[in-house]
């Protein structure tokens, strides 16, 4: 295979070459109904926001305006963004008094000054000592009152998603079958799911939206092939109080409309600071 003969000579991300030859080359039409979709493989990339750059041979590939994302007020934007991965806390308990040394271990975590690393457990700061790409150190500060146990809450277990293999459909019907053994549960930094990550499985999202201001937020969902949405938007969380919340479906989708086409009617719902 003569790399001039590919219809497409690099696809980089923030000027870093991926791997691209396996997924199609010359010998290879892009399919149909994905005319318009690019398959690579990225090898590990610094946390933050990058920007794609693909040369075909006739020249270079248009961003769609459409493929930024931007955050709540829309003061910042971006087609690419990293996020950091957790893979393992050193502890799950400690003391009030605090002074306890923690290690955070996963990617993507490490920071240009100890100033930009922030580290929270059930509230209180944890006091960043040290951090690299792979792992970050801390120690815990004193806390005035001991955790809740046994109740779901901000921050606790974070936002987790659990992953179930098998054949049913729609795919909802396998995740909520209690029948079927959780094939992986892992902690996220952002509720996106992974891309084509396999076929014939369901996952399951679940944390909590912290609403910035009290106010009618918008949701959207878009899925291949079947999604459903579900909120709590009538118990507001109390520590004096504490309720598991009620989560009440609001929104499906039952057809496959591509990535990130979030054409889902607009779902408002009411929502507290909290």
């Amino acid at each position: 295979m003569h790399a001039e003969a590919d219809p497409v000579d690099f696809i980089k991300f923030s000027g870093t070459r991926t791997d691209f030859e396996e997924f199609f080359d010359s010998t290879r039409r892009l399919a149909s109904n994905r005319i318009d979709t690019l398959f690579t493989r990225s090898g590990d990339q610094a946390p933050g926001k990058s920007e794609p750059e693909v040369r075909f041979r006739v020249g270079n590939a248009h961003l769609r305006e459409s493929s930024k994302h931007c955050n709540f007020n829309g003061t910042d934007c971006w087609y690419i963004k990293t996020h950091p991965k957790i893979d393992s806390v050193s502890a799950a308990s400690g003391f009030l008094t605090g002074g306890q040394e923690m290690t955070i271990k996963g990617w993507g975590l490490r920071g240009t000054s100890l100033a930009d690393v922030n580290v929270t457990i059930d509230g209180v700061a944890c006091k960043v000592t040290s951090f690299q790409m792979e792992e970050i150190k801390c120690v815990t500060g004193a806390a005035t009152q001991v955790s809740l146990s046994n109740f779901t809450q901000p921050g606790s277990p974070g936002l987790t998603q659990t992953k179930k293999e098998g054949t049913p459909s729609p795919s909802w019907g396998l995740g909520a079958d209690k029948n079927v053994p959780v094939a992986m549960t892992r902690l996220l930094t952002t509720m996106e799911n992974y891309y084509s990550e396999a076929d014939n499985y369901a996952m399951t999202n679940r944390g909590w939206f912290k609403a910035p201001e009290t106010g009618r937020y918008r949701f959207y969902i878009s899925c291949d092939d079947a999604c459903k949405l579900h909120l709590d938007s009538t118990n507001k969380f109390s520590r004096s109080a504490p309720t598991e919340p009620v989560l009440v479906e609001i929104a499906q989708r039952y057809n496959w409309i591509g990535w990130r086409n979030y054409l889902m009617p607009r779902l408002e719902t009411e929502t507290h600071k909290y």
